[in-house]
């Protein structure tokens, strides 16, 4: 009976396991070049701005973690961050929104050197910005575009499965 009841918990547990991704937010980063400006933007999963999160940047070939920042402050309501590199480095961008939710990514010093080829400016140009895209950790999956309903629905559903499945393999032991 412990055997059955410890399998029919692994036929819930399991299906949950791969629910809770499915429900929750994660924290995608896009990085690109706009002119002489690098716009880092903080995204939920669904594409969904990440204001006021944390932003540090630090050269990358410090250790992990270590090493002044070169850059600290925010995202703006839209998500995004705007800086200007002082000079050409790998940088690690570390982003927190203060609500579980983190990120880092390294833009390597060659995908930079754009930022200071280009003619510098203050702002990005309503006349249309050069935009070269660096890092954009946002994989489009076929259940992103699926309503919440049907995510929960579908997790339901594999777990009333494998718990089926479960309870006629229990009883097939117990015919034995």
């Amino acid at each position: 009976m412990t055997h059955g009841l410890s399998l029919l918990g692994l036929t819930v547990l399991v299906p949950l396991g791969f629910a809770g991704p499915v429900l929750a937010h994660r924290l995608d980063v896009t990085a690109r070049i706009e002119d002489d400006l690098l716009v880092v933007e903080a995204l939920y999963g669904e594409n969904s701005p990440a204001p006021d999160a944390s932003v540090v940047v630090r050269a990358a070939e410090a250790g992990d973690g270590e090493g002044e920042p070169l850059f600290r402050g925010k995202t703006d309501a839209r998500g995004r961050c705007i800086l200007r590199p002082a000079r050409l480095t790998s940088l690690r961008i570390d982003i927190d929104d203060r609500h579980g939710h983190r990120r880092q990514i390294v833009i390597p010093a060659a995908k930079l050197s754009p930022l200071f080829d280009a003619e510098p400016r203050t702002s990005i140009g309503s006349s249309g910005p050069r935009t070269t895209v660096l890092v954009d950790t946002r994989v489009e999956r076929l259940l992103d575009r699926w309503p919440q309903w049907v995510k929960i629905t579908l997790a339901i559903i594999l777990i009333a499965v494998i718990s089926t499945v479960a309870k006629l393999l229990i009883a097939r032991r117990k015919s034995r």
